[in-house]
């Protein structure tokens, strides 16, 4: 289950495209992501393992300028480093993230 929160309406808006780091790190289950948009576009946010396997696809719509914020369920894929991936528009950053069981 994903849950949602946009920026405050007095925030100044956003120049780029922002992935911020998850937390908290290392992931024991859930854990919270965050990125930022600075106008309408497609989003695509996925999880990756380190043999570039997606094991998990976290987001993938159109979305409005704004700062998302979600706690995915991160407790399927196996332990290990893995690369969260935010494709939005032109722009592709990664992350990487730890997950413990």
């Amino acid at each position: 289950l994903l849950s949602y929160s946009t920026a405050a309406e007095n925030e100044p808006p956003a120049t780029e495209v922002v992935l911020h780091s998850n937390y908290p790190g290392p992931i024991h289950g859930r854990t919270t992501i965050s990125y930022t948009l600075p106008k309408p576009q497609p989003v695509r946010l996925e999880v990756f393992n380190m043999l570039g396997r997606c094991v998990r696809m976290v987001e993938s719509h159109e979305q409005a300028p704004a700062t998302y914020t979600m706690d995915p369920d991160m407790s399927e894929p196996a332990s290990g480093a893995d690369i969260l991936c935010l494709e939005a528009g032109r722009y592709q950053l990664v992350e990487p993230m730890v997950l413990v069981r």
